[in-house]
């Protein structure tokens, strides 16, 4: 019969628990039981196995299978060799999903503004996403405060950066 976890101990003397992939019989990351007692961090993992594992502080518990299809499909990320575009397109699936909101993809001069102009826009106060937002949760936000932050960008900042 093949094992479906390791469990070992490690210097802090906290068990921590392998899970194997019944697929790929690749091991998962391993996870911390909590437990210093291998007894009670083994009726841990066997409650993980029914009820499923769980992804994080205030995640959710996951079947095993599920968990092990994110691990692979995280691990098949890391091995693959991306450039700029398949990064972007990932992102984009993950935006089309509403699983993220804002990215930032680096090395790429699509989308990309210089410093000075995003700063400027930052500081529109029409146009301002972050001041939008402040405003939106009830902090105050004037126009004279956006109005001087923008020219204290030309006076001081546009000349140091330039272009």
């Amino acid at each position: 019969m093949r094992r479906e976890y390791y469990l070992r101990k490690r210097k802090s003397g906290v068990y921590y628990v392998e899970f194997i992939d019944k697929a790929s019989g690749q091991k998962l990351s391993a996870r911390s039981t909590g437990e210093t007692d291998k007894l009670k961090a083994q009726v841990k993992v066997e409650l993980w196995k029914i009820s499923g594992i769980p992804t994080g502080r205030l995640g959710k518990p996951r079947p095993m299978e599920e968990a092990a299809g994110i691990e692979s499909l995280i691990r098949a990320i890391w091995k693959a060799e991306l450039d700029s575009d398949d990064a972007l397109q990932i992102v984009s699936t993950l935006k089309g999903m509403g699983l993220i909101d804002v990215a930032a993809v680096k090395n790429t001069d699509r989308g990309a503004i210089p410093f000075v102009q995003f700063l400027e826009s930052f500081w529109d106060y029409d146009k301002s996403e972050y001041i939008r937002d402040r405003i939106a949760h009830g902090y105050r936000f004037s126009r004279r405060h956006a109005y001087d932050c923008g020219k204290r960008i030309n006076a001081e900042l546009k000349s140091f950066f330039g272009d």
